[in-house]
């Protein structure tokens, strides 16, 4: 059983020092020179320590530690000859992927499946530690992940195809996608899926399905691409590859959120996931599903009973250290206060969220709603501000998400890009373009059974048609939302909706529940909504 060593101690290690009778432990150029005097044993014996640096790696990442992971992980490489610099601009980092792409499009399919075999054993560790480092470094140093993936696809290039090449080019697809070539990236994730696959290469398997999960996403409508996430964690598990496994089950419990599961479903796939996750002693990708855990029972309300208090939430978040997860937290507090329609709090945390936002290099189906979430905040705030910067968001928003629409799936596309076009419209009262864009996104949300974002869709039309003072009309679809909002469970949510409609339009319809279009019979208690007493009552 390997014994854990602390790296900045390894050196002052007496037995392994006075055997070796040097400190080219951490020397690159000395383990080189050394090589051809050391006996197998005593080579084994280095390669072993290194093995268990990249087992140290791991343990930091399930207890939370995942800044110490990443600094262990880079100076490792730097004693094996890998220096990675730190302060790239986005610029910089930009033109260094054009350039390896420019590169590897040189090389022919054929020629990458057939590619030498890498024989440097300094080299073939070195892309040990590259390939740990990119299960960590988005989450607490995103500038660092393209320059781990571009050093892996140059160690390669330059040296030959290793176990761990596959996992390179996967991440560089991603990058490639990111930066807006998403059939480009996929083409880079299947010939690395097709490496996995021609080499046996299991250990990695998991890791390499997962990213290209995240771009198939893109590709395919999300409720259909996230059941690959559960090949995914199989493949993992099976490799015995803990860490992608859970974050494989991570991702498959917020594709289902996303993707419009009805919340009581959502909930049930997160609590399994976190005793799947806890039962591994997986803290990391534990904090990920507590904290949408938390925004589910949020939109369900009071009759789902809190496993933590919201300060319990933040102060776990806060004292973990991880950028990462604490950029989700933010995320998921504007997406609750403006589901929520709590103007306050929503403005505040897209502030905040604004303001510390990391740039993402890679490509996950969580962007889509970043994206989405954060146009329609941003247009939001404009039409209460009158604050240009809102607006320019709004736009570069809703520019994205076009971008995703021309090569991605219409299925999970159409209907945001709609709905970020007719807001825009609304918020620079180009009023005539604006109102029919609401009815097609809602057509396109239902065509598609997307029954959350029909809901929003119906709500945000409702909230147009109240500011043009068509007061009937957006009782109408105020109706129509506060049933979708049922449909999908967010019982909290048509609640909060109920009371917003009568003290918004009772002003001007007079007593509502005395209209044709009557919130008495039209708008149940949520607690007590049935789909088919819904129909019946139209029929009648």
């Amino acid at each position: 059983m390997l014994r854990l060593i602390d790296p900045l101690a390894l050196a002052e290690e007496e037995g392994f020092v006075n055997k070796m009778n040097a400190k080219y432990v951490f020397c690159h150029d000395r383990i080189q020179e050394a090589a051809y005097s050391m006996t197998a044993e005593e080579e084994s014996h280095i390669a072993m320590h290194y093995l268990a640096f990249l087992f140290s790696m791991s343990t930091m990442c399930y207890a939370s530690k995942i800044s110490d992971s990443v600094e262990m992980g880079c100076e490792i490489l730097s004693k094996l000859g890998e220096e990675l610099p730190r302060s790239y601009s986005d610029d910089n980092i930009e033109l260094q992927i054009k350039t390896t792409q420019l590169m590897i499009d040189n090389i022919s399919v054929m020629d990458l499946l057939a590619y030498r075999v890498m024989t440097d054993k300094t080299k073939i560790m070195a892309m040990k530690f590259l390939r740990r480092l990119k299960e960590v470094t988005e989450q607490v140093d995103p500038n660092l992940l393209p320059i781990v993936t571009l050093k892996m696809v140059e160690i390669t290039l330059n040296y030959g195809m290793s176990p761990m090449s596959p996992v390179g080019f996967v991440y560089f697809g991603s990058l490639d996608a990111n930066l807006g070539d998403i059939k480009g990236g996929y083409k880079f994730a299947s010939l690395a899926k097709s490496i996995v696959d021609r080499m046996k290469l299991r250990e990695i398997a998991g890791q390499v399905f997962y990213v290209s999960a995240d771009l198939v996403c893109f590709t395919e409508p999300l409720h259909i691409a996230n059941e690959n996430r559960l090949e995914n964690e199989a493949l993992a598990l099976a490799a015995g590859d803990v860490t992608c496994a859970c974050y494989s089950r991570v991702m498959y419990a917020s594709g289902a959120f996303w993707s419009g599961s009805k919340l009581s479903v959502s909930l049930e796939l997160v609590t399994q996931g976190r005793r799947f996750l806890m039962s591994r002693g997986h803290d990391t990708s534990d904090d990920y599903l507590l904290l949408l855990q938390h925004a589910i029972i949020k939109l369900i309300g009071s009759a789902e009973s809190k496993t933590m208090t919201d300060r319990d939430v933040k102060q776990r978040i806060f004292n973990r250290h991880n950028p990462h997860a604490l950029e989700v937290y933010r995320f998921l507090k504007i997406y609750e206060a403006f589901i929520l329609d709590d103007y306050n709090r929503m403005k505040e945390s897209a502030i905040e969220f604004f303001q510390c936002a990391a740039k993402s290099w890679v490509l996950t189906p969580n962007h889509i709603f970043h994206v989405l979430t954060g146009g329609l905040v941003a247009f939001r705030i404009y039409r209460e501000t009158n604050i240009a910067f809102w607006l320019e968001q709004g736009e570069q928003f809703k520019a994205q998400m076009q971008i995703w629409a021309e090569q991605g799936s219409s299925w999970t596309f159409e209907n945001k890009c709609l709905l970020l076009e007719a807001e825009a419209h609304f918020s620079n009262d180009r009023i005539d373009l604006a109102q029919p864009l609401y009815d097609r996104a809602i057509s396109s949300a239902k065509i598609h059974m997307l029954v959350h974002e029909e809901a929003l869709a119906y709500e945000l039309a409702a909230n147009f048609f109240f500011n043009t003072s068509d007061f009937l009309t957006s009782l109408e679809y105020y109706t129509a939302a506060h049933e979708k909002y049922c449909q999908w469970g967010a019982y909290a949510k048509a609640d909060s909706l109920y009371k917003s409609i009568q003290e918004k339009l009772t002003p001007f319809l007079g007593t509502l529940s005395a209209h044709p279009i009557s919130i008495r019979n039209e708008l149940q208690h949520p607690r007590c909504y049935s789909e088919g007493d819904h129909r019946k009552r139209k029929q009648r």
